[in-house]
């Protein structure tokens, strides 16, 4: 009686091995191993990038505050004849300065507020003269209008502005500043040369520079 039916048992395991490594495709699962301490270390990064992010930005920051100490140096060597003339000056005439230069600053936020809603974008007065105040101070020791213009890009854009209420918003306060700068230097040497205190010289050079002032007026204009 035991006789036949081991090899019965036998054959259907057989049978139930055999129906087991056809649906896994004849070969065994291959065993994948934990990964280790540097497999996990370094998931998630593209191949062939062996530095970290983190460094990258060090660096960054590093050769940034280089470039602020080798600019502001200079400046701060002369400070002390800043302190010798805002103590020689009488107070109400500094705080004058001072709230002149409060009301530029929330002149250009209304401004940049305006070209970014004309824009199609949103941006806040606060936000306007907190971007003012930082391209500015960008603009101090780096590269004059240049640094003042791409940072007020970045940061309007960043704002909501857009990319067109950005790009005006960018060189737009920088022409105006310097539009008024301009006027008043135009009448300051008009006075001078009605008063007969320019020579020759003097006056022809102050007549070439306000034609070309003209000039490239006329041409922002047209464009």
């Amino acid at each position: 009686m035991n006789g036949p039916t081991l090899p019965r048992r036998d054959e259907a395991r057989a049978g139930r091995d055999a129906a087991a490594r056809a649906a896994a495709g004849g070969n065994p699962r291959p065993r994948v191993d934990a990964p280790g301490r540097h497999a996990r270390r370094g998931a998630g990064r593209p191949p062939g990038t062996g530095a970290r992010p983190g460094t990258a930005r060090g660096v960054a920051t590093v050769v940034v505050l280089g470039l602020a100490v080798q600019l502001l140096l200079p400046r701060l060597a002369s400070m002390h004849s800043w302190v010798g003339v805002i103590r020689s000056l009488h107070p109400w005439a500094l705080a004058g300065a001072a709230a002149a230069q409060v009301l530029s600053y929330w002149a250009s936020g209304v401004m940049m507020r305006h070209i970014a809603r004309g824009a199609g974008g949103r941006m806040g007065t606060g936000r306007g003269m907190a971007i003012t105040l930082a391209a500015g101070s960008v603009g101090v020791v780096a590269w004059g209008a240049l640094g003042f213009a791409g940072a007020a890009y970045r940061w309007a854009r960043d704002a909501g502005a857009g990319k067109d209420g950005a790009r005006l918003s960018a060189w737009l306060p920088t022409v105006l500043n310097a539009a008024v700068v301009a006027a008043a230097a135009c009448a300051g040497m008009l006075e001078l040369l009605l008063l007969g205190r320019l020579t020759t010289a003097e006056a022809s050079a102050f007549g070439a520079s306000l034609l070309v002032l003209l000039a490239t007026g006329g041409a922002l204009l047209w464009a």
